[in-house]
């Protein structure tokens, strides 16, 4: 398996030292493996990396790996390289609570991985490239166990795809309409210049943190329900998902201006006030038991209101291409937002 290396503390002449010993050379183009060489800008990741288990993806050379192992909290570091075993393993012999799992992060299960781990939630941290963050976000849309284990993420990540995460207002591409249907976001680092890595990236980048939004906390948000509704659907025609994304949007926003045990007065008094606007179109109706509820026929109604073409209409939720996406978007603010 080669030769161990030990990551000497300096980081700058280290990092080719290692990948020179260990004959690597960095795959900048199906991997976008560009190595953190700044202290600083690792110490500053990692602060915002909450104490809880962690799972780390694409480790690399460890550099994030090692003090967040030093934590002596649970931490499972997903590497798809092979080439980086020796460093990962030496880290695995030197920290017990550091567990190393050579795989396709797109392939495994978080909910899984976390019993495992013995945890109920975990936080994911990482340097990811662009190619790998949009893919990531539908495997949490898509599959809703796995993202309830996940309690937020920490990423360092291009300055274009932090700016498209953090967007809440159309247009919006689809990271950002990924992004905002799971997370609350924020920019720790706006500006971290290309010579803080090795070998430079073309762009940028940024230090984002993410938390996840419960249902009840999307309320005072509908688009972005909608939209998980919508990822979380990719094979259902749009116009048909939409109005099951109504009915359960509404179901949602019912139960929590009625139950005052398990919801905060402020989320009640949005949701009142989301609820309202929501039936505007169709009026106010009620079941014969007194009780809030929405048709397929009204929920097709609230889709009609939209004003959005039959062809958009037509498509299944995966067809929907970036300018599709665009649309439906600015027809949901338009009546929801």
């Amino acid at each position: 398996m080669g030769e161990r290396v030990k990551m000497p503390s300096n980081l700058i002449s280290s990092t080719r030292n290692v990948c020179e010993n260990l004959g690597i050379r960095p795959n900048t183009e199906h991997w976008g493996q560009h190595f953190l060489v700044d202290k600083e800008v690792r110490d500053r990741l990692v602060e915002r990396v909450p104490p809880m288990p962690v799972v780390e993806i694409g480790p690399g050379l460890g550099v994030l790996t090692e003090p967040l192992a030093q934590r002596d909290l649970p931490i499972t570091a997903v590497e798809i390289d092979r080439r980086f075993e020796p460093v990962l393993q030496t880290l695995q012999k030197k920290y017990p609570h550091l567990q190393v799992a050579f795989a396709n992060v797109l392939k495994m299960d978080f909910s899984r991985l976390a019993k495992v781990m013995g945890e109920k939630q975990i936080w994911i941290t990482g340097a990811l490239p662009y190619q790998l963050l949009e893919p990531l976000m539908l495997k949490l849309v898509r599959r809703r166990g796995e993202s309830e284990v996940v309690a937020g993420a920490t990423f360092l990540v291009s300055q274009r795809s932090a700016w498209a995460i953090i967007k809440s207002q159309p247009p919006r591409a689809k990271l950002s309409l990924l992004a905002a249907s799971l997370f609350d976001s924020y920019l720790v680092r706006e500006k971290i210049g290309r010579e803080n890595f090795w070998p430079q990236p073309r762009t940028q980048s940024a230090i984002i943190h993410l938390t996840r939004r419960s249902d009840r906390e999307l309320v005072a948000r509908p688009v972005d329900f909608i939209w998980r509704f919508l990822f979380a659907h990719p094979r259902a025609k749009v116009e048909n998902a939409l109005r099951e994304a109504f009915i359960v949007l509404h179901q949602v926003q019912t139960s929590i201006t009625v139950d005052k045990r398990m919801f905060h007065r402020r989320d009640r008094r949005r949701a009142k006030a989301r609820l309202r606007k929501f039936n505007g179109p169709v009026g106010q109706w009620e079941d014969n038991k007194g009780g809030a509820f929405l048709t397929k026929n009204r929920s097709r109604a609230l889709v009609d209101q939209l004003g959005i073409s039959e062809r958009i209409r037509q498509l299944s939720v995966e067809q929907l291409d970036n300018m599709a996406l665009e649309d439906l978007d600015q027809a949901l603010f338009a009546n929801m937002g």
